[in-house]
């Protein structure tokens, strides 16, 4: 409940109007990014990371469009998940770098090293590594065109004639020597 001094205070901040810039309008529109659809794809930690992210991006592109917006949004996550990926990564490299080391000693064996212990078990560090590659290249394939598209768009509205982007379509078939096929 509010008091009535809270009361009259928001309506006397009612009556200034908000923020006025654009550059006030588009950092104060992230006061509502809280639980909307990006927090069912990253951590909490990374929804920090994703706002400062964002906040960034728009302090360098300025964005005045609907669509700017949402390629800020989308860059934002892309840029948070290639970091998980490069932590998966590591956590990888750093399990099999330094395995943990026994020596046999009489009925039981001796620890020399503990070795690395990843933050994920070993057997999503093995799905990981069987996954990893296709991942981060869909990953960075979905964030450099993202990228393109927001510099394409800034160049449109800053006067900039730049082609349409070119679709090219592929298909891919496999050759066979045997007979029938």
């Amino acid at each position: 409940m509010s008091s009535e001094t809270q009361i009259i205070a928001n309506q006397n901040n009612a009556k200034l109007g908000g923020v006025k810039t654009e550059k006030g309008k588009a950092i104060s529109r992230l006061n509502a990014m809280k639980h909307g659809i990006l927090s069912t794809l990253v951590t909490p930690d990374e929804e920090k990371e994703i706002v400062g992210i964002y906040r960034t991006l728009i302090q360098k592109y300025v964005p005045l469009s609907p669509i700017e917006f949402v390629l800020m949004e989308r860059l934002s996550l892309w840029i948070v998940r290639l970091r998980r990926a490069a932590r998966a990564e590591k956590e990888i490299l750093m399990a099999f770098k330094n395995p943990r080391r026994v020596e046999p000693a009489y009925s039981f064996e001796k620890v020399i090293d503990e070795g690395y212990t990843p933050k994920i078990s070993a057997n999503n560090i093995l799905v990981l590594n069987n996954t990893y590659l296709r991942y981060e290249s869909s990953l960075e394939r979905n964030f450099y065109r993202t990228l393109h598209e927001l510099e394409r768009i800034q160049a449109v509205k800053n006067g900039d004639q730049s082609p349409p982007p070119i679709t090219i379509d592929t298909l891919v078939e496999q050759y066979s020597n045997r007979k029938g096929e």
